[in-house]
């Protein structure tokens, strides 16, 4: 690969890295201001007490938080930052598919509370694809060193 590409390469995955980390901290924030969308969310889709969805709400934050640093200051050198945030939003993907599938209607919260209509689920859906493979493309594109 000549040096232009790779520097070119370089750049991506740096602006890529980042764009993610920007995006999961805009997700914390969101549900730091408005808890209650997510954690009936959470109620909703998994039939669940509010104090299991509580733990929930808080154990999600601590993980996102988590990628998002961790993408910033280990994702040029290590792979799993990369593998964590596209294993999340697959995670985020595949719930949003099912609360589609059980015709549930309601807004995760992740970025406000904008999102009040029937189009919520497919708005999050389409998202969360994009940002699964945003995440995958960073994943495999991010060089291998000595240890994961």
């Amino acid at each position: 690969m000549s040096s232009n590409k790779k520097s070119l390469n370089i750049i991506l995955l740096l602006i890529g890295r980042w764009f993610l980390s920007l995006i999961l901290f805009i997700a914390v924030i969101g549900k730091l201001l408005n808890p209650h969308l997510f954690i009936q969310f959470i109620i909703a889709v998994f039939y669940t007490s509010t104090k299991f969805a509580n733990v929930i709400f808080y154990i999600t934050i601590n993980i996102e938080i988590a990628i998002a640093l961790s993408l910033i200051f280990w994702g040029n050198i290590k792979k799993w930052p990369a593998f964590s945030s596209f294993i999340l939003f697959l995670l985020f993907t595949i719930i949003i598919l099912y609360a589609n599938h059980i015709n549930l209607h309601v807004d995760c919260g992740c970025f406000g509370s904008f999102l009040k209509n029937k189009t919520a689920n497919k708005i999050e859906l389409y998202r969360d694809i994009i940002f699964s493979t945003i995440a995958f493309l960073i994943f495999i594109e991010t060089p291998k060193s000595d240890n994961i």
